[in-house]
């Protein structure tokens, strides 16, 4: 191993090992400081982790340099094709990452509402009907009409929005204290 490839190992790994665990949570508590995470006995509002912005940023970062590398080096051959497609596919993937970016979910004495790009649904707590802990510790709750809202660990303080649902309706949220998150617990009144 010559000294340019351990010395662009040495930058590379720390930089990477920040930008990906590092960078997200100092974003988190930012996000905290600041208001856009507000949480109170009654009332709150949260949002996605900062660590689906940053992956889409990252995605679409790549997919700059490729496009980039493309139009300045690319020449009509299977590798500018291959190398097309794989900007193709990050652009994809990083626009949808930042759709989930900003995702908000808000409560109070009267109910839960989640906000989103891609639709927003609103639960009163007294028409639940059914609360659910599904693999890996997503939760979900389902209203009379069926619509639901769902949350997990991306979250940012996800704790809070179980701490609301159980004050709210602690008939059907029983099963949140004790879950461990690795199996389908659900509680129904249907």
């Amino acid at each position: 191993m010559d000294w340019i490839t351990f010395t662009g190992r040495a930058i590379v790994y720390p930089l990477a090992f920040l930008l990906v665990f590092v960078f997200p949570t100092f974003l988190n508590r930012l996000a905290e400081r600041t208001g856009l995470v507000q949480i109170s006995a009654e009332n709150g509002r949260t949002l996605r982790g900062t660590s689906t912005a940053v992956s889409a940023v990252v995605l679409l970062g790549a997919a700059g340099f490729i496009l980039y590398w493309i139009v300045k080096y690319g020449r009509h051959d299977a590798n500018t094709l291959g190398a097309s497609l794989l900007g193709v596919i990050l652009v994809i993937f990083g626009l949808l990452f930042l759709t989930f970016s900003f995702d908000i979910w808000r409560w109070n004495s009267d109910g839960i509402s989640f906000l989103s790009l891609r639709g927003n649904r609103r639960i009163l707590w007294r028409e639940m009907v059914k609360c659910e802990i599904l693999p890996h510790g997503r939760r979900k709750i389902t209203d009379a009409d069926g619509r639901t809202i769902s949350w997990g660990k991306f979250v940012i303080s996800p704790q809070n929005i179980d701490a609301a649902a159980k004050r709210a309706r602690p008939d059907l949220t029983s099963s949140i204290n004790s879950a461990s998150g690795t199996g389908i617990i659900s509680v129904s009144l249907r």
